[in-house]
């Protein structure tokens, strides 16, 4: 289709500089190519805003898929421990009441890391992202110029920076650039979704099924 032709992969490579380790969830990104006219609204310092936002969408959607993964993990060590204590009923009484309350306490700081998680994620989709492009859509519409569908559209951008808290974030100058007549905006995205990433609804896991 007209939109999957102009997305591309684009890998990111380490910054040596910072003396960090690379990691395979920030190096991987979508680009989407922006042909002319329309890259002088999608401009270079817009592709930047784009990449600063989505990539702070994909590291919310990427906690919430791995506290998922490790309430799977718990889950599975939890009915292990309980088939041991099966097994072997002589086995120290003391040393399982432990490691329930430590898998306890764990459940419960996962579980409000969750849901803090989730709500972070449906107010940035539905109150800041989608409720900013109804309102630039209405701006877009009565447009009388060129130049107001642009302010449009950077002001929409800003204030998602604005409310998604990146304003002080250091913009990369090597993250984004203009080849020609063309635009690539850099999208961030998840391999892999979890149960509870679903934004509508956010189902936490139960404690008592848990443990």
């Amino acid at each position: 289709s007209y939109v999957l032709g102009r997305l591309s992969v684009d890998l990111v490579a380490a910054d040596p500089s910072k003396n960090e380790s690379p990691d395979a969830w920030d190096a991987f990104h979508l680009c989407y190519d922006v042909d002319a006219p329309l890259t002088a609204v999608v401009h270079p310092e817009a592709t930047s805003l784009y990449r600063r936002v989505f990539a702070l969408l994909f590291r919310l959607k990427r906690i919430v898929y791995m506290l998922n993964r490790t309430w799977r993990q718990s889950t599975a060590l939890h009915h292990a421990l309980r088939q041991i204590a099966f097994a072997y009923p002589d086995s120290s009484v003391e040393s399982r009441q432990r490691t329930l309350h430590l898998l306890r306490r764990v459940a419960l700081t996962r579980q409000s890391i969750l849901h803090f998680a989730s709500n972070l994620q449906s107010y940035l989709m539905f109150e800041v992202v989608e409720g900013g492009y109804e309102a630039m859509a209405n701006r877009v519409a009565n447009a009388t110029s060129l130049d107001d569908v642009i302010a449009a559209h950077d002001e929409y951008l800003h204030e998602i920076v604005r409310k998604g808290l990146l304003e002080n974030d250091d913009d990369d100058d090597d993250d984004t650039g203009s080849e020609g007549n063309t635009t690539a905006v850099s999208v961030g995205v998840g391999v892999e979704d979890s149960p509870a990433s679903t934004l509508a609804s956010t189902r936490e896991p139960s404690l008592g099924k848990e443990l």
